[in-house]
């Protein structure tokens, strides 16, 4: 992972990270659900990679509905996209 320091605020991601599925988004929120039901004291952090600010919009809401404690939002790896068309 790496940190960086910007405009006072300290951030920090993870940095070469691929793990596009090919599961149905559906079972993959069931699981995340169960996870945090499971454990509700560990962090359950979702990653995401949509197209659209439609998409984005539709798919935050979905995992913060199933109790995600944050996001990784890949606004910029172009792999697996190349297969999606």
């Amino acid at each position: 992972f790496g940190g960086l320091d910007y405009a006072g605020r300290k951030v920090m991601g993870f940095n070469n990270i691929e793990l596009i599925t090919d599961r149905p988004l559906d079972v993959n929120l069931r699981e995340m659900a169960e996870v945090k039901k499971r454990y509700p004291k560990h962090s359950l952090i979702a990653s995401l990679m949509v197209e659209t600010r439609e998409e984005w919009k539709e798919i935050i809401k979905k995992v913060e509905d199933v109790g995600s404690d944050g996001l990784e939002l890949n606004f910029g790896c172009p792999h697996g996209m190349c297969e999606r068309g």
